[in-house]
């Protein structure tokens, strides 16, 4: 197709809004509120055209009402008056610099005459064996295909539910796709079920894990999953004959996807007992115990602004008009906000000072961060914020230490902790039957002296209320 009166998707750039394209919705996928998990906040869509040249593009909320019945998935559109900007950030589902917006003014025409070689789809496969070169890379989501193996039942664990299925490759090599929330239900029921073969699936948009050494992949919002695609690939991979690929095996899910039960008792101690075992516990060891919120302690702001940069962090600090990230050596314009609060804590056998921090602060609070800072910029702000966190106080919690070198011995001599998760306990937690047997804490190797390497120097930690009451 020659690129006349209508324009390429390779030719769109930022220069003008007035492109006509001609395209095919390729994918099509609604990302929901991540509070609710039901409003569309917008629509996003792969776009294809007759050249098998891509983009990715986006219905803002304020426009779904407008466009959500008028394009559908599959169909071929002309497309006019688009906003177009240069995409930044991470997570593409495909590679091209820029992306497209529908606008108010956009024109939506259906094309009804449509050529058969017009594509349908288009995927950026990657070999199971070079999966493990994506590692760490997270500028272009992943796309697979392989016969369904095996898969899971769905579990709850604490960030979510989850299915985990198992692709294999024409040379046998198995590799496992964990799937959360949404793109679970891509995965047809029947498909494992009443499936006489097992099928090939071709799975979207994926990130690229690292968990013991093994490689593995997990969904993203853009998730899609096909069955049994008609496409070159799929239909050389149904011609490998297997014996052992007469049907999709049932399993059980495996060892690192932890239920929500299963989190909440490993390594159950009251505080007296976590105090004891922290000499001999591994940095990084985790324990769970159930304790009351027994005061909110304001030495600090409840925030604080840290660096941008995802392998960074790291708190930054003010140096005129700008932030300052120490670690990496430059200013960040745009850092981030985040909680980091300090609670006393207490259960039947003594008393601790914890720290919880960012997205597990706004679970409880049910206040976003920005909210919080907007609060705390008014007159007497300070006063409402406090309030707002004095809800905690006198509630149970089940708590998640992790044991961190810097939390277990202040200067002071105070003992202190990192929650890395914490749950109200209401009636619902308290109802379930919990069946994980207790695990130990792991021990620190011996160093050359047989001397058990502790956490902090000088002084065994002791463990103390921070404050007379």
């Amino acid at each position: 197709m020659a690129c006349t009166s209508l324009h390429c998707l390779s030719e769109i750039d930022d220069s003008t809004d007035r492109w006509k394209v001609k395209v095919r919705v390729s994918r099509k996928w609604n990302i929901l509120d991540f509070k609710t998990n039901k409003q569309i906040m917008r629509i996003e869509m792969v776009l294809i055209d007759e050249n098998d040249h891509q983009v990715h593009a986006t219905i803002p909320k304020r426009l779904i009402t407008k466009y959500s019945t008028v394009i559908r998935e599959g169909g071929v559109y002309f497309l006019q008056n688009l906003s177009v900007s240069p995409v930044r950030g991470f997570y593409r589902p495909v590679q091209h610099q820029y992306k497209i917006f529908f606008k108010w003014d956009t024109k939506i025409q259906p094309v009804s005459d449509i050529r058969p070689t017009f594509p349908k789809f288009k995927f950026d496969f990657v070999e199971f064996g070079n999966i493990k070169f994506r590692h760490g890379d997270n500028t272009y989501l992943t796309d697979v295909y392989g016969k369904l193996a095996s898969v899971s039942n769905v579990v709850n664990v604490d960030i979510g539910l989850l299915r985990e299925i198992f692709l294999k490759d024409e040379s046998g090599t198995t590799l496992k796709v964990t799937l959360w929330g949404q793109a679970i239900q891509e995965l047809p029921y029947d498909v494992v079920t009443a499936s006489s073969c097992c099928p090939v699936l071709v799975v979207t948009s994926l990130t690229v894990k690292l968990f013991d050494g093994d490689y593995s992949l997990s969904s993203t919002n853009s998730t899609k999953i096909y069955v049994n695609l008609d496409i070159p690939e799929v239909a050389q991979l149904k011609e490998t004959d297997s014996s052992e690929d007469s049907t999709v095996k049932l399993i059980a899910p495996s060892s690192t996807a932890i239920t929500l039960e299963e989190r909440m008792v490993t390594n159950r101690k009251n505080l007296a007992e976590i105090v004891q075992a922290v000499p001999n516990a591994a940095i990084g060891a985790k324990f769970t115990c159930k304790a009351v919120v027994s005061e909110v302690i304001y030495d600090y702001e409840p925030f604080y602004f840290a660096c941008n940069n995802r392998d960074c962090r790291k708190k930054v600090v003010p140096r005129g008009n700008k932030h300052w990230c120490d670690n990496c050596k430059n200013f960040v314009d745009y850092p981030l906000a985040k909680y980091k609060i300090h609670v006393e804590i207490e259960d039947h056998t003594q008393s601790a000072s914890i720290s919880i921090f960012d997205k597990e602060v706004e679970r409880l609070l049910k206040v976003p961060v920005t909210e919080m800072i907007d609060i705390n910029a008014m007159d007497d702000g300070s006063e409402s914020v406090k309030n707002i966190l004095n809800r905690l106080v006198g509630l149970e919690f089940i708590f998640e230490i992790k044991i961190i070198e810097f939390n277990i011995c202040n200067e002071d001599g105070v003992t202190s902790f990192t929650a890395s998760k914490a749950w109200v306990v209401n009636e619902e937690i308290k109802d379930r039957h919990f069946t994980k047997p207790i695990e130990e804490p792991k021990i620190q190797k011996m160093d050359d002296n047989n001397q058990t390497k502790l956490p902090c120097e000088g002084n065994k930690a002791t463990f103390a209320r921070r404050k007379e009451k």
